[in-house]
């Protein structure tokens, strides 16, 4: 049964926790779950079939354990009625048995994982549900053990995602009152990618929608709480992620008393990527990663310039880049075929690339705040870069060439 409603099935339950005239959609949410084992989206909700991502004919399991997690909170906080709170328990058990049947998940999915290993163990130690306690337990073993022997996450420094998975880890934190290397390990994370200089996330990233929360919304900006050096920002796109407010309200899952800052060291990420990094005083930051063969991912970013005020990222499947001082360069891996998942490349208007040929051409670039000067050189924000070989200004999107390149602050 499909069900017409106006939200995502994990933004509704997000905006139930706290607006009660959300809670009549809410029980009609949870009257369309997808109850067939036979299927790939078995535990799913009906309330949008296609959701943001088509894949497995029009639905996205990962929504699951958001849903479920989500479901989860409400339950610890007595969100809900009572007769909301029992067909949310259902759905919850359903959704999250029917992840766990499937066994597809790998524990290096990091917010997924999380989530789902918050839920099983909420659900374990609440309900009396043993074997999903014992497999959540096992799943945060394998999510913390991964962690120490890459010295990284496999999803690491995303903008949306770290703060997705901190708030899974710190309500389990929350409600064992048990404290969790997990939790320390993420917010190790998020701290290292957030510049309170400049009020950004900064960085190369597995996972990045966009180039910098003045342009797209942040979970982990919900993270960091009011622990940010401004109370609120208003980014334009992906707005939907605000209706998680309460959820972050609720767990408050990032302590800055643990001591966590950002490193101007670089680091690798072992079977992921190397990342190095530059800060020019604290007014630019440079990073760039070189991911090992088919780890890129199509959301992945492999250059990236934060400045006070402007953003620039880059996105290629066979680069590899490196900072040295101001600088930061890069050049193709392999000419022979392109590795990793290059479902598609973001260009400056999230418009898909979609002949093969053009990955060989041209590196796409999003950007926030960028002024074209000349040919070599681009403003971006507050500072100014010289970029190599010369730019066509032609072209109505910025482009690089992919073969090499370089840009360099001036």
């Amino acid at each position: 049964m499909q069900a017409n409603l106006p939200l995502e099935p994990h933004q509704l339950v997000a905006a139930a926790l706290s607006d009660r005239s959300r809670h009549t959609e809410l029980k009609k949410l949870l009257s369309t779950q997808i109850r067939d084992s036979s299927r790939p989206w078995d535990g799913c909700f009906a309330a949008s079939p296609s959701g943001n991502i088509p894949w497995q004919d029009g639905w996205d399991p990962n929504s699951r354990a958001l849903v479920s997690l989500l479901l989860c909170i409400g339950l610890a906080h007595d969100r809900w009625p009572e007769n909301i709170r029992a067909k949310a328990l259902e759905a919850a058990l359903y959704a999250t048995r029917a992840e766990v049947a499937q066994n597809r998940l790998p524990y290096t999915y990091t917010n997924v994982a999380v989530s789902l290993a918050a839920t099983c163990l909420y659900l374990g130690s609440h309900f009396g549900e043993a074997d999903l306690g014992e497999y959540g337990l096992d799943l945060i073993d394998r999510i913390t053990i991964d962690r120490v022997q890459r010295d990284g996450f496999s999803e690491f420094s995303s903008p949306t995602y770290l703060g997705l998975s901190l708030l899974g880890a710190s309500f389990m934190e929350q409600f064992t009152g048990n404290h969790l290397t997990l939790v320390d390990q993420l917010s190790s994370d998020l701290a290292d990618c957030w510049s309170p200089d400049i009020f950004d996330f900064v960085g190369t990233s597995m996972r990045s929608y966009g180039p910098s929360i003045h342009t797209h919304f942040s979970l982990s900006m919900l993270a960091l709480g009011s622990h940010a050096s401004e109370a609120m920002y208003n980014a334009p796109s992906h707005t939907g992620d605000s209706f998680f407010r309460t959820a972050f309200d609720l767990i408050k899952p990032f302590n800055p008393a643990r001591g966590y800052v950002r490193s101007d060291a670089g680091k690798i990420i072992s079977g992921v990527a190397s990342l190095t990094r530059s800060r020019i005083a604290s007014s630019a930051h440079l990073e760039a990663a070189t991911f090992e063969a088919g780890m890129w991912h199509h959301q992945s970013t492999s250059v990236s310039v934060h400045t006070k005020g402007g953003a620039l990222v880059l996105r290629h499947p066979s680069i590899e880049a490196s900072v040295r001082g101001g600088s930061v360069e890069w050049h193709r891996r392999s000419s022979a075929q392109e590795d990793g998942n290059p479902l598609w490349l973001w260009g400056s208007l999230n418009r898909p690339v979609k002949q093969p040929h053009q990955f060989d051409q041209a590196i796409s670039a999003q950007g926030w705040n960028i002024l074209l000067l000349d040919s070599t050189h681009i403003q971006v924000g507050s500072s100014t870069f010289k970029v190599a070989p010369p730019l066509d200004t032609t072209k109505p999107t910025l482009a690089l060439n992919a073969a090499e390149g370089s840009i360099t602050v001036i």
